[in-house]
């Protein structure tokens, strides 16, 4: 499957456009309908979150943490390359990011 296809079945599904998926807005129908996109792009394709993002006009970052968000909301097991974003993370904390943790330690020691 490629990525067009699977753009495609996402818009069907949520009732949008594609131009509405790649859009910067982040109207909370969007953000779902491309959580979804870029978990099943990670699944069904090949490619990379690299490829995907240049597909969706985002960074492969961005990619990443749209499926993990996707898969820890429903409950589907995560997808290729976010095992560490899917478990490790309590979400929306910041001392749960790796480049904060030297941060905590500091504080701990003082």
């Amino acid at each position: 499957m490629t990525l067009r296809e699977i753009m495609i079945e996402v818009a069907i599904k949520h009732r949008l456009r594609i131009e509405d998926i790649r859009a910067r807005s982040k109207v909370p129908k969007l953000v779902r309908a491309r959580q979804e996109f870029c978990y099943r792009a990670l699944n069904e394709t090949g490619r990379t979150s690299g490829e995907i993002g240049f597909f969706i006009r985002r960074e492969h970052a961005t990619v990443l943490w749209a499926a993990a968000r996707f898969c820890r909301s429903t409950g589907f097991p995560p997808p290729r390359g976010i095992d560490y974003f899917a478990k490790s993370y309590r979400w929306g904390h910041w001392s749960t990011w790796p480049s904060h943790r030297h941060r905590l330690e500091a504080r701990a020691t003082t």
